[in-house]
């Protein structure tokens, strides 16, 4: 069976991941029209689970309720930055999301522009300085939701907070 280019990159102009694309494709046994139905009614399964990740920085000491505050805003963030496909993929496979340390400022910000660098979305949070941290303090970085094996090649190193 040959391979619909023309499907492919109409696919990817709508929004679509490749290997999404080709997963209807091939259930719709090579009928564009097919396929792009079963895309826009989400109806392709993910090949790939998918999640999200939340850097918080170990070096400000906050304490538990403000990493629980800060964490909701950087996962309320992500969310309203990611595609509706990336959403829904996550949804579906339980909205996954996994709360990880880094030891530093810089270190997020490394990671941060690493997961930009690679597509994937971050979403930084600075606080507003009214409790435990200085106003502007750069306090979380959350990343996705997407495929957990493009957010693994930014945080595998990573330790859980």
């Amino acid at each position: 069976m040959e391979l619909n280019t023309e499907f492919i990159e109409t696919a990817l102009s709508c929004g679509f991941e490749r290997e999404q694309a080709l997963r209807a494709l091939a259930l719709a046994g090579n009928n564009p029209d097919a396929a792009f139905d079963m895309l826009v009614s989400g109806s392709v399964p993910s090949s790939e689970n998918y999640k999200m990740v939340i850097l918080v920085r170990g070096d400000l000491q906050m304490g538990v309720g403000k990493i629980a505050a800060q964490v909701g805003h950087a996962v309320l963030g992500a969310y309203k930055d990611s595609s509706e496909i990336k959403i829904r993929e996550w949804e579906e496979g339980g909205s996954a999301k996994i709360v990880l340390r880094v030891s530093n400022l810089k270190e997020l910000m490394d990671l941060h522009n690493e997961a930009h660098q690679k597509g994937l979305v971050a979403h930084t949070i600075q606080d507003a300085g009214r409790t435990q941290v200085d106003p502007g303090t750069v306090t979380v970085c959350a990343i996705g939701p997407d495929a957990v094996s493009k957010i693994d090649s930014v945080t595998s190193h990573l330790s859980l907070l």
